[in-house]
């Protein structure tokens, strides 16, 4: 487990704002810190430290106030995201439309869909903090990549087992003030068109009580097809929705499980649409869809 680093209150100094509006990071700033599952009962304040970036012996602090743990990032992570940002940007020409419209210190799901292993590198891109998602935990058994995976916030889930454990995983992400990233289509699609979803993602949806914004992806099974292991300079745009608000999901009961999937559809692939034109050459959307 990662220790966390903090910085006492007399080395803060200003800092400026990005355009995500969270405070501009540098490798110095970030907190190296790897999220858990829960804090430990009582631990109400922060472990005191007697000098800067003292390693803080487990149980692990909660965050400083004012800084939701979703919006803290691991250096593992931030490193990742400048690679990343200097490949996918000049490379496949990524541009992103909707990104303006998330609050930068609650939690969100993201509902997108689903074209190439890219996928869950290029929606993090538009956000200054990380996007969580779930993986098989077999990948977790290798010592290093899982490792890896769990500082880059990615949660096991057992496809054995029952799902009950990653949904409130998921859940309690989101309470931390992460944004979680789902696919509903559970697979990746074999043409680049959008498939079926499946209703796995609702009981999140329900109980998350966040906003829910759709997204749409284009180009990512161009830039890297299905089988393909190499990276192709292909345009790829990404664009998000206006969010569906938990007073919205409340008004759908059980029974109507069917509607709100179709409405979900129906937002995501309107927002894939959208990043398909735009990619073919039309303009920008003008504000989120």
């Amino acid at each position: 487990m990662a220790s966390l680093v903090y910085l006492p209150e007399s080395t803060k100094k200003d800092v400026s704002v990005d355009n995500t509006g969270l405070p501009s990071t540098t490798p110095n700033d970030v907190v190296n810190h790897e999220p858990a599952a829960s804090v430990a009962a009582g631990a109400n304040e922060p472990a005191a430290v007697s000098a800067p970036c003292q390693q803080v012996a487990e149980p692990q602090p909660v965050p400083p106030p004012g800084l939701p743990l979703g919006v803290q990032r691991h250096r593992v992570w931030f490193y990742c995201q400048m690679v990343f940002r200097m490949v996918f940007y000049p490379w496949m020409g990524y541009r992103v439309s909707g990104s303006e419209q998330f609050n930068n210190l609650e939690g969100g799901l993201i509902l997108s869909n689903h074209q190439s292993m890219l996928d869950p590198l290029l929606l993090p891109l538009a956000f200054s903090r990380p996007v969580t998602y779930l993986a098989r935990s077999t990948l977790f058994e290798k010592r290093f990549l899982g490792a890896f995976l769990r500082k880059v916030y990615v949660v096991p889930i057992d496809r054995d087992a029952a799902r009950a454990g990653s949904l409130r995983e998921m859940q309690h992400r989101l309470e931390q003030g992460f944004l979680v990233g789902i696919f509903p289509e559970g697979t990746r699609s074999v043409d680049g068109e959008m498939g079926p979803l499946k209703p796995g993602f609702l009981a999140l949806m329900r109980r998350g009580k966040v906003p829910v914004y759709p997204a749409g992806i284009a180009g990512a099974n161009l830039a890297l097809p299905r089988g393909k292991l190499m990276l192709r300079p292909r345009r790829v745009r990404v664009v998000f929705g206006k969010p569906i608000l938990p007073e919205e999901i409340a008004a759908y009961s059980k029974q109507q499980d069917a509607e709100l999937i179709e409405l979900v559809r129906q937002r995501i692939a309107a927002c894939a649409q959208a990043a398909e034109a735009w990619r073919r050459g039309g303009p920008a959307p003008e504000g989120p869809l």
